[in-house]
């Protein structure tokens, strides 16, 4: 399997964040792109300028925060830092690639991890969908793998209590 080139062991924690050299390195190039704009057209493309500062300040908060967007354990999964499912209640995962609207041709990659479970005591099945970024620390590949080796350690871990 996959999850075998990740290093997960049971008591391991598999955490997705903002990646903090790419969301740098964005925001550099528009903190230059405005350095530019103002010192070539001080006058007349002001507004522009402040167009490219105000996103590369948050990306730059964003690159230093590191905000954890997923965690996956022996416990569960949790989506920003709330827990969505336990492996008890978890029934499925899976990818979607999406063309964006108004787009002709697959230029973008918009993939979605769309998440099955179980929830509440008349047992429905709910799914949850969440939207994976370019700016992500890890691959969609290694987030499935991370799921499919902790829900089979749970699994296993349940067979050995029974």
């Amino acid at each position: 399997m996959f999850y075998s080139k990740l290093d997960l062991s049971p008591d391991s924690i598999f955490t997705v964040k903002s990646s903090f050299f790419l969301n740098m390195f964005i925001a550099i190039c528009l903190y230059f792109f405005a350095i530019t704009i103002f010192v070539y057209f001080p006058k007349d493309d002001f507004i522009l300028g402040a167009f490219a500062i105000i996103p590369a300040i948050i990306l730059t908060v964003v690159a230093f925060r590191r905000r954890t967007i997923m965690t996956i354990d022996k416990t569960g999964f949790y989506f920003l830092k709330d827990l969505v499912t336990d492996w008890d209640h978890f029934y499925h995962a899976h990818l979607k690639q999406v063309i964006p609207e108004g787009s002709d041709t697959n230029t973008r990659d918009c993939n979605l991890l769309i998440l099955e479970y179980y929830k509440g005591s008349t047992g429905d099945l709910y799914k949850m969908t969440i939207g994976l970024t370019v700016t992500q620390d890890k691959s969609e590949e290694a987030i499935l793998a991370a799921i499919d080796y902790f829900y089979e350690l749970s699994k296993l871990t349940h067979k050995k209590h029974v």
